[in-house]
This record gives C-alpha cells, sequence and structure tokens, in this order.
C-alpha cells in the first residue's frame, strides 16, 4: 500500500513515467561520473546605516523606501521645522512598525529607525522603563 501511494505522489508531481530498461553500454561504462562543484558566494552586507539630514516632512517617504530596502536610517531632525518635527517622526514611526522594525531616540532631535533584518539594542538601565516594565514608545519631540 505505501509503495502505491508513492507511485501516485511520483506521477502527481513528475507525470506517469514509461519504464525504460536498464541496460548499459561500453560508452556509458567508460563515462567518468559528474560531481557537482559546490561555490559560496559572498554578497554585500545585509545591514546597511545610512544618516540623513531631512529638511521637512516631504521626506518621509523618501526615508520609507530605504527602511522597505532593508537600509537602516539615522535622521537629525535639527535642519526639519519645529512644527513638522513630531509629524515626522509619528509618520516613520508608525512606518516602521508596519515593516515590523525597530526604532530608537537617540538624542532629542536624532532618531534611529531600522527594518527588521537591523535590530537596535540599548542596555536595560537606559531603556526608560514605565508603566510596570513597558517601553514607552511614544517619542515627545522638543
Amino acid at each position: 500500500m505505501s509503495a502505491d501511494v508513492m507511485q501516485r505522489m511520483k506521477d502527481f508531481f513528475l507525470g506517469p513515467q514509461d519504464p525504460v530498461e536498464d541496460y548499459e553500454t561500453e560508452e556509458s561504462a567508460e563515462t567518468p561520473k559528474r560531481t557537482r562543484n559546490i561555490s559560496v558566494l559572498h554578497g554585500a552586507p545585509t545591514a546597511e546605516t545610512l544618516v540623513l539630514e531631512p529638511r521637512s516632512f516631504d521626506d518621509a517617504l523618501s526615508i520609507i523606501s530605504h527602511l522597505r530596502e532593508k537600509r537602516q536610517v539615522i535622521l537629525n531632525l535639527h535642519n526639519v521645522p519645529n512644527d513638522e518635527k513630531q509629524r515626522l517622526v509619528d509618520f516613520l514611526s508608525g512606518a516602521t512598525h508596519a515593516l515590523d522594525g525597530f526604532q530608537e531616540r537617540v538624542s532629542e532631535t536624532i532618531f534611529a529607525f531600522s527594518p527588521s533584518n537591523h535590530k537596535i539594542t540599548r542596555p536595560t538601565e537606559a531603556w526608560g522603563l514605565v508603566n510596570g516594565g513597558h517601553r514607552d514608545l511614544a517619542y515627545k519631540v522638543k
């Protein structure tokens, strides 16, 4: 029964196979076996970090495209007008969360956003734990 099931699976995936008679010729006996050569290809680094200084909220979509291309982004917001800083950080935080990424506030106007392949960590003492041990993810930009 087991062989019948295996044969049906082979027929389903490979199509019906015609039985072929096994015979050996002089040529095939003399032909050396081929071995597979496996080469390891070393690609580019898996994580890239960009340091950006956006000028306004209009730069948000280009920053998100870097995150979608698996690049970490360090943002320096000192050139962004004060009324747009919070809006930009909120928008990028939402996009980073949607991409399963990570975010961290480095200083008052510097933020790190990274895709899922690049985790941001800090020592536990500096995490700013609130609400019974949960991190405060709402950043207030001054």
